[in-house]
């Protein structure tokens, strides 16, 4: 489900120069289930890469990504930077990206006047993966603005905005930009996040998280898909990932709450009966990496659950689309066409390594659909490629045969 966050929002590994485990130690019960992340191969690196080039070439010629109206959408353009740097395609792009950035940093930080804590934690989240000075972005300390917002509102909590909607989301990115450069995460604010999870006494909700809770003393109600309401996949599974991040845990166990939400076909929806989409299902594969899960085998794939990867593999446009569609992923809110947001987000997963992402050399966009290259039923053999570390013009390409659905899947 999107997250209408659109002002907010690899290989060398993130900086993490400082361990964080000691500040929240006296926070971190054991919450069963939920161990350090995965090491295991993960993710379909190829698919990020064509999903990638495809994002890339929706990017301006001024570096930045337009909305409907033909104007910046700084969020959007933030999360392209982060895909092509975490999926290592694109250079070129990416370099008109972060100098776009760099110029127009206060439109990004800010858009509505107020910092905004999930802008930052992006951008603190980029910087890390381009090996960038956090401290001086477009003449901005990050982490300074950042820490400026911590308890505008409530205590522990980052931002000055109004947190009905996204107080867990952008709390989450905000740790997790912090850790990726090396900055400990805050105890007060990791408590927050702690304290927002919904306990055991409503049984559906358990586990999860709601976007805000104005009062944790109260029970979480069910998640609710008619009224939008209750703990959904987004809010927890970015939870998950900025407390692993930050050496903590959940106070309750979150696995449990994920595998209620799955659908028959492998994927997640924002809320326990809706349609799968991919966005949530990208956003709960990472976070089941990041718990130390295995989300290729049981209990989240078996008697026709092919799995959350598979899953999200199936919405990505194959050979038979439009050549300039090709490489991104469609989702039931883009009628079987491109859908931008769920195609630059899907390369983070795609990339199977959890939030905060690291960083991947640069190569060129493989193409599958080139008649020289070959394909497998598990893997795509390509010629050698030119020494360019881009693509000419940034042109989009597809995922190999076996994870294309040239037309998505539809749960409903």
């Amino acid at each position: 489900m999107r997250q209408h966050l659109t002002t907010i929002g690899s290989r060398l590994r993130p900086l993490r120069r400082i361990g964080v485990g000691a500040l929240v130690v006296a926070l971190a019960v054991s919450a069963a289930g939920v161990a350090p992340a995965a090491t295991a191969a993960a993710g379909d690196p190829s698919a990020a890469d064509r999903a990638a080039g495809w994002a890339a070439a929706q990017v301006t010629p001024a570096g930045y990504v337009e909305g409907p109206t033909g104007d910046p959408v700084p969020g959007a353009t933030v999360e392209v930077a982060l895909a092509l740097a975490a999926a290592g395609v694109e250079e070129d792009v990416l370099e008109r990206i972060t100098a776009w950035l760099e110029a127009e940093v206060e439109l990004v930080v800010a858009p509505d006047g107020a910092d905004s804590p999930g802008a930052l934690g992006l951008l603190l989240m980029l910087t890390a993966l381009r090996g960038e000075d956090p401290t001086s972005f477009g003449g901005t300390d990050l982490v300074e603005r950042l820490d400026a917002t911590l308890g505008d509102t409530v205590a522990g909590l980052y931002g000055a905005a109004d947190p009905t909607f996204d107080g867990v989301y952008r709390q989450s990115l905000a740790l997790l930009g912090l850790v990726a450069v090396g900055e400990p995460a805050p105890a007060p604010a990791v408590a927050w996040l702690r304290g927002q999870q919904c306990d055991g006494d409503v049984p559906a909700a358990s586990g999860g998280w709601e976007a805000f809770r104005a009062d944790p003393t109260q029970d979480c109600g069910e998640p609710d898909p008619v009224n939008f309401v209750g703990p959904d996949t987004n809010s927890t599974a970015l939870a998950v990932q900025a407390l692993v991040a930050a050496g903590a845990t959940p106070v309750f166990d979150p696995l449990a709450f994920f595998a209620r939400a799955q659908a028959d076909d492998g994927g997640f929806p924002f809320l326990s009966g809706l349609d799968p989409d991919p966005n949530s299902t990208g956003l709960v594969y990472l976070a089941l990496l990041a718990a130390g899960e295995d989300p290729g085998a049981a209990p989240w794939t078996g008697a026709g659950n092919p799995g959350p990867l598979a899953a999200l593999l199936a919405w990505q446009l194959g050979c038979d689309a439009p050549v300039a569609d090709r490489g991104a992923l469609a989702s039931p809110f883009s009628g079987g066409a491109p859908d931008d947001f769920a195609t630059r987000q899907a390369v983070w997963a795609l990339e199977g390594v959890p939030l905060p992402l690291r960083a991947a050399p640069f190569e060129p966009t493989p193409d599958p659909c080139d008649p020289t290259t070959t394909t497998t039923a598990t893997t795509t053999t390509t010629t050698a490629a030119t020494p360019s570390t881009t693509s000419a013009a940034a042109t989009p390409t597809t995922a190999p045969a076996r994870a294309v659905a040239t037309t998505p899947r539809y749960a409903g």
